[in-house]
């Protein structure tokens, strides 16, 4: 329709405010409206976490009302698509009224003229709480006072005129705070739909840092499901960065790996087969041989067709200046929250910065001609899972392993992949295991003529990133953060003297 600039970015109320400042902004936006909730509701989808807002609220039985301001026609549609019809029609292609699905009642939608009307109805119903995206409804004069109120998004522009209980863009942060802890019967519906059967049993996995990951029967087969974290606070596609790296590793042979069922984009779950095994607790000297091995596979297959389709890793360091961005970011952001530990405020000031300024300074001194800003040729790159490592891995009872955890998958440059396996601190290598995984890597990278200058340049980077990698911790609540964050800090100390080490002792054979 041409009403906005091809770089604009933003949410409704963005679009809302934008448009109403141009000539003539409150007819094309009511133009916009009607074409987007009359003729083009078909091609919206649900917003992130709505569904599983719904299937809790259906497992706990509580009744949920819709009641929307919507006129029968838009007012400036040429065409006079019946909005309510075609928003009823979106609800049940979305499986709002289906019992097997978010089981609301049909009964229970209601459409009103105006926005006053709204709010009578919403008074007349006695909700308990109401969720809306625009502040001015909750600052309608009769709206109810007993009714609490949640406002759908980032602006606080109303909260003087109609305070909110909670202002959140993130439908799981509402849940939270609406029903708080999930029950069992909660996460079962959500299983359930995400694998559109009945589930005989679940069992949490305990351990895993960042997605939680249940173990679920259902009708004599075992699946893995993977709860992906809230993408409003993480805009990286975990779940289909996961679920491409899966189809492409099996439809190439490879073995070791987790096969996806499929991926359940409205509730950001993952469905694959269950591996039976247990984790990696203790490291042979044949597990750095199926590791070598499984790099070695993904560095053979990336000449494939299909390869060219595949994304950067997450936190690719394609350019030496990525690192050192990556380092600085990590660091900076750190000074939010070292008011509330003055031990990490120590740290960071008496012995992190100290050694990141000397690593800055002899970087220059022992690499004067190589410059921050080339890019690694393609050639050079290798397919990454970007989080390798024993701590991603089961343990099968034939002693074999399979690698799990795909997440960040992509392209990178094969030092930080090396690298990052040996700084890792979810699990620790014997130097001659180290030694057997930099030459084994050596041996694999063979045509990159770059590598070994590259790698003992960079090696010392990576675990100075990894240093604050560790104390991220400290970004969650203090009832959380605050014994763990001492742990974490010593951590991230005795890991500062290895890399301190690495500096003076570089030597990619040891």
């Amino acid at each position: 329709m041409g009403l906005l600039p091809g770089n604009w970015s933003g949410g409704k109320a963005d679009i809302r405010t934008f448009m109403r400042n141009q000539p003539q902004g409150e007819t094309y936006w009511q133009r916009l409206q009607g074409q987007v909730y009359g003729k083009y509701m078909n091609r919206a989808v649900l917003y992130p976490e709505v569904a599983n807002f719904l299937l809790r609220l259906k497992a706990r039985g509580d009744e949920a009302f819709i009641v929307s301001h919507k006129t029968e026609f838009g007012h400036c549609d040429p065409e006079q698509v019946p909005l309510r019809r075609e928003a009823l029609r979106w609800m049940q292609a979305n499986r709002f009224f289906d019992s097997a699905g978010f089981g609301l009642a049909e009964s229970n939608v209601f459409f009103e003229n105006t926005r006053e009307a709204k709010v009578k109805k919403i008074a007349d119903l006695e909700c308990d709480l109401f969720i809306d995206d625009l502040w001015e409804v909750f600052a309608e004069q009769h709206f109810p006072l007993n009714t609490k109120k949640i406002l759908f998004g980032s602006s606080t522009e109303g909260q003087k005129a109609a305070p909110c209980e909670l202002i959140s863009k993130s439908w799981r942060e509402i849940a939270q705070h609406v029903f708080g802890t999930q029950e069992e019967e909660e996460v079962r519906a959500q299983i359930e739909f995400a694998l559109g059967d009945v589930v005989d049993s679940t069992l949490a996995i305990e351990g895993r840092a960042n997605s939680r990951v249940f173990m679920v029967n259902s009708r004599e087969e075992a699946f893995a499901i993977k709860f992906y974290p809230d993408v409003t606070n993480d805009v990286r596609d975990r779940l289909g960065a996961e679920r491409s790296a899966s189809e492409f590793l099996n439809s190439h042979g490879v073995k070791s790996t987790v096969e996806v069922v499929s991926a359940v984009r409205d509730l950001n779950i993952g469905v694959y087969r269950w591996v039976e095994g247990v984790n990696v607790s203790s490291i042979r000297n044949s597990d750095i041989e199926q590791a070598l091995e499984f790099i070695e596979q993904l560095h053979n297959i990336r000449h494939a067709p299909n390869a060219t389709a595949i994304s950067n890793a997450s936190e690719a360091c394609l350019r030496e200046e990525d690192i050192w961005n990556q380092i600085a970011y990590k660091r900076s952001n750190l000074n939010i929250v070292t008011k509330r530990s003055p031990d990490l405020e120590k740290y960071l000031l008496s012995e992190f910065d100290p050694l990141f300024a000397e690593l800055s300074r002899l970087t220059i001194k022992r690499f004067p001609k190589r410059s921050r800003l080339a890019r690694l040729p393609k050639k050079d790159r290798t397919l990454s899972p970007s989080d390798f490592g024993f701590h991603n891995a089961i343990r099968k009872e034939d002693g074999s392993l399979v690698w799990i955890d795909f997440e960040y998958f992509g392209w990178d440059d094969p030092v930080k992949l090396i690298s990052d396996f040996i700084w890792h601190p979810g699990f620790s290598l014997s130097a001659a295991q180290t030694r057997r995984w930099k030459t084994g890597c050596l041996e694999i990278f063979a045509g990159d003529k770059d590598l070994t200058e590259r790698f003992l340049q960079r090696f010392p980077l990576y675990g100075l990133r990894w240093c604050l990698i560790l104390l991220n911790i400290f970004f969650r609540p203090e009832s959380d953060s605050e014994s763990r964050g001492r742990i974490q800090l010593e951590k991230a100390r005795t890991l500062l003297g290895t890399v301190e080490k690495a500096v003076v002792d570089a030597d990619i054979t040891t």
